[in-house]
């Protein structure tokens, strides 16, 4: 019979006599999810299943004893679904202290110490749950991954193989035992562990994708891809197996095999974010800005304060000129970060294309000297001031940093072009011979210089200079 939520505060409460789970379970910490009927009957159904294992044999003192410890340890099981972890160990410590003794506990506790990335600690738990229980099959498998970790390999083999003898039916344990035997070099060692997998279940796609690692660490590419496509062929959306395939195809130029690899397994398995990121670079070398757009826009409901996917999806809406669109992205994005220099920039750039030259400039103002968009905001801010009709505000901002950075070619471009304007073709040539002077391969300055001298008038220097630029 399924536990119904109240049925399930029941059976956490029975010898507690508290109100705290009730609390728990009925306001759930506003920052975490809230736990479901069916997670908390899981959560319960540990905790009674651990109760009847550690009730056996006990005495009166001791029975109340397990009772406070069954309630410690089914705040941190609640702790630990909400991913509380530091609650969660201070809710199995204190367990611990009535029943110091639980190999179940203590494997709890050292499973939550490797979330915070505590490995002695989670160490000395996890050598207690197995010291107390040979049998506890959990704390094998996270001691030998421990061990695998600090390359202690005989150690972990020795956990790996103890967890399959537990419990042969585990896929994991073979699956982790085949990985340590890969990372030793083992290869054979390694591939009769995962056939072994495969003569009991032939529809594990994991068998058929570490397979397919083993053969890619050898060289055997064709076996290795032959592995990957049976692990897709079973799981269609299995995003490693789709990854790994994937990079093969982009690796021998064959980039659209590759998208309708990402594109496939995308749509028929979760919408895993590596996968979508990769699917989206490739899209935007290939300027499939609609495709890639699309995919944005599901990262941007996986996670919308990713900065670098906002981003992007502005930018491609600036790129496909939906100017409106990128307006409303980046207007967004500059109420959350308002000091965010490359915000600033890119608005700045939407605003002139939507003819708001004035907010425009606003903005660029805003721009500090320390940021890598420091120069070409100064530019791009001269560059408005000329379409605007402000040549003497251009000139008194562009002299005094042309100064500053000399080395800065944009700036001789911009002078020059202010000169234009004015119908100053002199001194506009000046400028761009002095700087070639400089930047003597700076091809966009000699392809100006002889425009400037057709303008002018004078055919023939216009000429020899583009005959000089056929010739470099």
């Amino acid at each position: 019979m399924e536990f119904k939520p109240s049925q399930v505060i029941k059976a956490l409460l029975i010898g507690a006599g508290v109100l705290l789970v009730i609390l728990m379970l009925t306001f759930p910490s506003p920052k975490a999810p809230s736990l479901d009927s069916k997670k908390i009957s899981s959560i319960a159904q540990d905790v009674m299943a651990q109760a009847q294992l550690i009730t056996k044999h006990r005495t009166l003192k001791e029975d109340l004893n397990v009772q406070r410890a069954l309630f410690y340890f089914s705040l941190g099981e609640l702790a630990s679904e909400k991913g509380n972890v530091n609650e969660a160990i201070e809710s199995y410590k204190t367990a611990l202290k009535y029943d110091p003794k639980s190999s179940f506990l203590h494997a709890r506790l050292g499973e939550e110490y490797l979330k915070r990335s505590e490995y002695e600690i989670a160490l000395t738990h996890l050598k207690k749950a197995v010291e107390f229980d040979p049998n506890a099959l959990q704390a094998h498998l996270l001691l030998g991954g421990i061990y695998a970790a600090t390359k202690e390999y005989q150690k972990s083999e020795g956990h790996y193989k103890k967890a399959i003898a537990l419990d042969p039916e585990n896929e994991k344990s073979y699956l982790f035992l085949a990985t340590l035997y890969s990372d030793q070099k083992k290869y054979d060692l390694g591939i009769e562990t995962l056939q072994s997998i495969l003569k009991k279940e032939p529809q594990s796609f994991l068998a058929y994708y570490y397979l397919g690692q083993i053969y890619s660490d050898q060289g055997k590419v064709s076996k290795a891809i032959s592995q990957y496509k049976k692990a897709l062929k079973i799981h269609p959306g299995f995003y490693s197996a789709a990854v790994a395939l994937g990079l093969y195809y982009e690796t021998t130029d064959q980039v659209d095999k590759a998208i309708d690899l990402y594109m496939a397994a995308l749509e028929r398995g979760e919408r895993n974010s590596r996968l979508l990121k990769r699917a989206v670079q490739l899209l935007l070398a290939k300027k499939d800005y609609t495709r890639a757009l699309k995919l944005l826009e599901d990262l941007k409901l996986q996670d919308p304060d990713d900065l670098n996917n906002r981003l992007r999806v502005g930018l491609i809406y600036f790129e496909m000129k939906e100017y409106e669109k990128a307006k409303v992205e980046f207007e967004e994005l500059q109420k959350k970060n308002p000091d965010s220099d490359r915000i600033l920039f890119y608005l700045s750039a939407v605003y002139e294309k939507t003819g708001e030259a004035e907010k425009a400039l606003q903005l660029l103002k805003r721009i500090p000297e320390k940021s890598t968009f420091y120069l070409d905001s100064v530019a791009h801010h001269i560059y408005l001031l000329k379409e605007s009709g402000k040549y003497e505000e251009a000139l008194a901002l562009l002299i005094p940093s042309l100064k500053k950075y000399p080395k800065h070619v944009p700036f001789y471009d911009l002078q020059a072009s202010i000169f234009e304007k004015q119908e100053k073709y002199d001194k506009a040539i000046e400028v761009i011979r002095q700087a070639l002077k400089q930047f003597p391969k700076e091809e966009r300055l000699v392809y100006y210089l002889g425009a400037l001298y057709d303008k002018q008038g004078d055919t023939e220097r216009a000429l020899s200079v583009m005959q000089d630029i056929l010739k470099t």
